[in-house]
Order: structure tokens, then C-alpha cells, then sequence
């Protein structure tokens, strides 16, 4: 899967992944919601804080696709709300 960090996974996984050392693989298969693992532990790597011209433009593009994100959730809303629309809820949950 490459390298994972906490919340890349879910909960049932990442409580293996923290019990296991570089080179250990699961003994048993790990049940998830999604399915059965076997899981690898190629090597720990202990994490750094990255200066900002390394992830400035990863930050950017996040912001740029939640600020577009946001956009088309409020111009689909506005539709929604000046459709005359019948036989259907359209409201957000």
C-alpha cells in the first residue's frame, strides 16, 4: 500500500499496524469492514515535520479542490432550491 500514516486506515487495521515491528507480517488474516488482511510491516519510519516549500503546493491543490468542492455543493443547492421539483427530496441530510 506504501507508506501510511494515522487515519489512512481504518481503526481495526491502524490497531494492527501500531503492534507491528519492520519485517513482521500478521499471523492471522485481520478482520476489517472491509474484508480480510494480511498485513506486512515493511519498515517504521518516524515522522518529520516537512518545511513548507516541500508541501506548500500539495496544501494549495487541497485548498483549491475544498474551496471548489464547497462551490459545487452551494450552486447545485441554489438549483435545487429554484427547481420546481416534484415526487422527490432533495434536501441534504
Amino acid at each position: 500500500m506504501g507508506q501510511l500514516g494515522p487515519g489512512d486506515t481504518v481503526p481495526e487495521f491502524e490497531a494492527v499496524l501500531r503492534n507491528l515491528n519492520g519485517g513482521e507480517v500478521t499471523e492471522t488474516p485481520v478482520l476489517t469492514r472491509h474484508g480480510y488482511h494480511v498485513i506486512r510491516m515493511d519498515a517504521v519510519a518516524e515522522s518529520q515535520v516537512l518545511p513548507f516549500g516541500a508541501v506548500r503546493e500539495k496544501i494549495s491543490d487541497a485548498l483549491e479542490k475544498t474551496a471548489w468542492a464547497r462551490q459545487a455543493q452551494s450552486f447545485v443547492g441554489q438549483l435545487v432550491a429554484d427547481a420546481d421539483i416534484k415526487g422527490a427530496d432533495l434536501s441534504v441530510v
